[in-house]
């Protein structure tokens, strides 16, 4: 169990199946660039990694099966009339078989967004993309499990960069105070930023203001259900005030969603 807080200097995202994660931006395919007048602007990004560590190293294989979402995507957000401004994270599942093909049933929403049509278009692009290349030759199972997170607008540099790295240098000058006014000020204005959620809720925790900081990670742990960081968080703010039987729940939820937190 981690005895210290810790919070985000890279984004989530990349964090969730740590280093088995393939960032994706869509638009980003020059084979999909003859479509840059019909489909949004490239804003919006997708990660995947394994359910289960494979026991290999398989990146070369996400890279592939990246490469075919990341073709695929752009066209399901213009079917679906999603704009820059629709805002949402989706959880997809996919079992790949060794074939290359979807297991039947697949893929499914493990945790959908608020919106409709931003659940249809991730299903859709992962249908879409297959039979994707076969599991390579070293690869022992009969079939592969994978989590693919698509992100719309919720890309970890923008909108409010500028606002979270003055943030950061205010934590590195240990000056708590101004980096929480800072992230409120963000949170205040784009209050889908989930990485700002998070670390106002470390610098909450720094500061004992433990009613704060739990306020502030359970927003970044609803904008997204898959951040081990803010369930680490939390369980430090609840531990801190030795409210025990609160923090154990939120560090087993950590170690259960990352697998290769042991």
């Amino acid at each position: 169990m981690p005895s210290v807080a810790a919070f985000p200097t890279v984004p989530v995202s990349v964090l969730l199946v740590a280093g088995l994660i393939v960032p994706v931006f869509a638009g980003a395919n020059p084979r999909a660039q003859t479509e840059a007048a019909k489909t949004p602007e490239p804003g919006f990004m997708l990660t995947l990694g394994p359910v289960e560590a494979p026991g290999i190293d398989i990146r070369p294989y996400f890279t592939a099966v990246a490469a075919v979402l990341r073709h695929s995507w752009p066209s399901k957000i213009q079917a679906n009339l999603i704009t820059r401004g629709d805002k949402g994270i989706v959880f997809v599942r996919a079992v790949i078989l060794r074939s290359g093909s979807l297991q039947q049933g697949s893929p499914i929403l493990e945790i959908p967004s608020q919106m409709a049509k931003l659940n249809d278009a991730s299903l859709a692009t992962v249908s879409a993309s297959a039979p994707f290349d076969q599991l390579p030759e070293n690869y022992k199972g009969e079939k592969l499990e994978l989590r693919i997170v698509f992100r719309y607008a919720y890309l970890p540099e923008a909108p409010f960069k500028e606002l979270y790295e003055s943030a950061q240098r205010a934590v590195a000058n240990q000056n708590y105070t101004s980096a929480a006014q800072l992230l409120e000020t963000l949170v205040a204005q784009d209050p889908d930023y989930t990485n700002a959620w998070n670390y106002l809720g470390w610098i909450y925790n720094r500061l004992h203001k433990y009613d704060k900081a739990e306020d502030s990670l359970k927003k970044a742990i609803e904008v997204n259900p898959r951040d081990v960081f803010a369930y680490n968080n939390l369980g430090q703010a609840y531990a801190y005030q030795k409210r025990y039987d609160e923090a154990i729940p939120q560090y087993l939820k950590e170690v259960d969603i990352n697998k290769n937190d042991r």
